[in-house]
């Protein structure tokens, strides 16, 4: 069975395919990578007031979007997003279903730290609450403040895989 084919049965995007899956090392590590393209005749979609809109062209960069884990491999959405010409908000860039905004944890990720935080016992917040907190800035107290929380509670609890959250 494929990569290719598993993300299709677990993460299905309407308005885009996954194109190729390869190995490549980022920050030191081995990190699986999934380019991801927008399917024919699909329309992109503005972040702002999520209607479609025409494309007024793509970023020079494709953005690295962090996934679920799978097997001993971190798991990266590569996409170039598209600016879109939208009439009612202008310029903007392209909304995409898998993250929000400039975040750069994919929302399924968040949803499966959110879980495996809460096996371990470690929110005091509801689980609604705490994939909004996964996703703010390293810089900030809460996530510096969750990230502490999960390296010592990792290292504590025996027959747990160690999460590493890394900062990029």
């Amino acid at each position: 069975m494929r990569i290719r084919t598993l993300l299709n049965d677990c993460q299905k995007f309407k308005s885009f395919v996954y194109k190729r899956e390869y190995i490549e090392t980022i920050s030191g590590e081995l990190a699986l990578i999934v380019e991801i393209a927008e399917r024919k005749n699909s329309r992109p979609i503005c972040s702002c007031c999520e209607k479609t809109s025409s494309q007024y062209d793509r970023v020079s960069e494709a953005r690295d979007d962090q996934f679920v884990p799978l097997w001993c491999y971190q798991v990266y959405f590569r996409y170039r997003r598209s600016r879109v010409n939208c009439p009612t908000c202008g310029i903007k860039i392209e909304r995409v279903p898998w993250t929000k905004g400039k975040q750069t944890l994919t929302d399924a990720f968040k949803l499966h730290l959110a879980r495996w935080l809460q096996s371990l016992g470690l929110p005091s917040q509801p689980l609604s609450v705490l994939p909004s907190k996964m996703g703010m800035k390293p810089e900030s107290s809460a996530m510096a403040e969750l990230r502490q929380r999960v390296r010592t509670r990792s290292r504590d609890a025996s027959g747990f895989i160690n999460l590493r959250l890394k900062e990029r």
